[in-house]
């Protein structure tokens, strides 16, 4: 479900605002049939080009442009994430401040939930189901003010109200009605926020390592928190903990700057089933989820800007992307579990999320 920030200039921010991590899934959710596979591209950040390329992968075919062709407009300016809520996917565009809300059957338009009417320096990241007809937002608010999470009425697309968190807020995770927020704070964050969600309402942080920005909930209602490590001139490696459900600290690797092709890690996912982490760091590398104990260097060989997992359809698969530099349309590519290549199939620009439609 993009993917360091790093601690520059900003206009070094500015580009790479949308590079920021990958969404998780594991392997134990019911098998569909897998009828799409949707890629949100980020587009270039000051075109507005971002866009949905959808591939079918029984008749190997590939559409371009799939939310303009069918609503007639273009998406906006810079693509972040997709999030399914029920039968709509929420599809938020970080430059153009909103979230898209789409039949994620057709991707036809349903309703937009806009941030302007807010503020037009608020920047959407990740979205999460808080609880029933409630949605959570994280909200970037310039580079120098504290983030938000802003409460949504999943029937009226208004905000209801925003609730500051730290720094650069990205994805969010839920167990029971607590919802952990990774504070980023621009690569030198160190802290989750901890919301209640009965009452809308920060009451914890969580101090882990620097810049937090992936998350995943296991079976066990375990929380994975991937951090990615702080930029130059204070440069750190990434580290992974699992946190138990009440936010004790159950273990934790240290990702060096030596494994691997990249410096900093940019995401992961989880399969469960075979107890196995996907990280990406440069390429896609393996993780024992039992030992916490990297088990395969270059698994399968990047470089690569998004990464995805997913037991959708006749096999799991693990898919990424290439986004070739934000220069050209990318690419994006599905293997086999054992790391063999199956298929692959051009995108736009800026390949960085990925969205399963099944039957």
């Amino acid at each position: 479900m993009y993917t360091t920030l790093r601690n520059l200039s900003v206009a070094g921010l500015i580009f790479l605002i949308a590079l920021t991590g990958c969404d998780i899934a594991d392997s134990d959710e019911p098998s569909q049939g897998l009828e799409g596979i949707y890629v949100l591209n980020q587009g270039n950040f000051s075109d507005g080009v971002a866009s949905i390329t959808i591939f079918d992968p029984e008749s190997d075919s590939v559409e371009q442009n799939a939310f303009k062709n069918r609503n007639g407009r273009p998406l906006g300016s810079v693509g972040q994430s997709f999030e399914q809520i029920d039968n709509l996917l929420y599809t938020i565009i970080n430059n153009s401040h909103k979230v898209e809300v789409l039949q994620a059957e057709n991707l036809q338009h349903v309703g937009t939930i806009d941030f302007v009417s807010q503020s037009d320096t608020l920047s959407p990241r990740y979205m999460i189901e808080a609880r029933e007809g409630i949605g959570y937002v994280t909200n970037w608010d310039g580079f120098g003010s504290p983030g938000y999470v802003s409460v949504v009425d999943l029937e009226s697309y208004e905000v209801i109200k925003n609730i500051q968190v730290g720094l650069g807020p990205e994805q969010l995770a839920k167990i029971g009605d607590n919802v952990y927020v990774a504070n980023s704070g621009f690569g030198n964050g160190n802290t989750l926020s901890v919301i209640d969600t009965q009452q809308d309402k920060v009451t914890g942080h969580i101090k882990v390592d620097d810049n937090p920005i992936n998350l995943a909930v296991d079976q066990s209602d375990r929380l994975w928190v991937l951090c990615q490590g702080a930029y130059h001139p204070d440069d750190t490696p990434g580290k992974l903990y699992v946190l138990d459900k009440d936010g004790t600290k159950l273990d934790s690797l240290t990702i060096s700057l030596e494994a691997g092709s990249a410096k900093h890690p940019g995401g992961f996912a989880l399969n469960e089933k075979d107890q196995t982490i996907y990280l990406l760091k440069g390429g896609v590398h393996t993780i024992n989820m039992r030992t916490l104990e990297m088990d395969q260097i270059n698994f399968i060989k990047g470089p690569f800007f998004a990464l995805e997992f997913s037991s959708q359809g006749e096999k799991p698969r693990v898919y990424t992307t290439d986004a070739k530099g934000f220069q050209q349309a990318g690419e994006a590519f599905i293997y086999d579990l054992d790391g063999s290549a199956i298929d692959s199939f051009k995108t736009a620009v800026g390949p960085g999320d990925f969205h399963f439609s099944t039957n």
